[in-house]
């Protein structure tokens, strides 16, 4: 249930928003910060067990943009929100709770880094505890893309 929200998460993260590249000549020529709220409905499959199902999360997105004369680009933001999990199987328990994303995007004439840390903490419908992290970075340069870390942390 989680692995497809995370991964529909990331997929969104990789298209919305450019993270961290090194330093550059010469002062940034533009700097702005953007907010942003919505709702989004998924299918998702957890990292940590679970079968399928549908996640709802309502979100607020903080992204603090710098781009550099020489074309480089730095993206940093922040997600966070409420999630409610309603999985296929009716034997299976619901969850909800809050999440956090941090992420980071460098965009340069070698390519794109793209580094994320996704937190969900909940309960089940008993009130049992529901918490995982996945951390993950990959590379997108010259048309190939290079996973340099993905964790998952249950």
């Amino acid at each position: 249930m989680k692995k497809q929200m995370i991964t529909a998460v990331l997929a969104l993260t990789a298209l919305a928003l450019p993270a961290t590249a090194s330093a550059h000549e010469g002062p940034p020529v533009d700097v702005f910060t953007d907010t942003f709220k919505g709702s989004a409905v998924l299918p998702f499959e957890g990292p940590c067990g679970g079968g399928p199902g549908t996640v709802s999360v309502q979100f607020n997105d903080v992204f603090h943009v710098t781009a550099f004369e020489d074309g480089h680009l730095n993206v940093v933001g922040n997600q966070t929100g409420t999630f409610e999990f309603e999985p296929n199987d009716p034997t299976e328990q619901s969850s909800s709770g809050r999440y956090r994303q941090a992420f980071r995007e460098g965009v340069g004439q070698n390519g794109v880094q793209f580094r994320n840390t996704f937190t969900a903490n909940g309960r089940f419908e008993d009130g049992s505890k529901l918490k995982f992290t996945v951390k993950s970075t990959f590379v997108v340069s010259n048309g190939e893309v290079r996973v340099d870390r993905f964790e998952v942390g249950c």
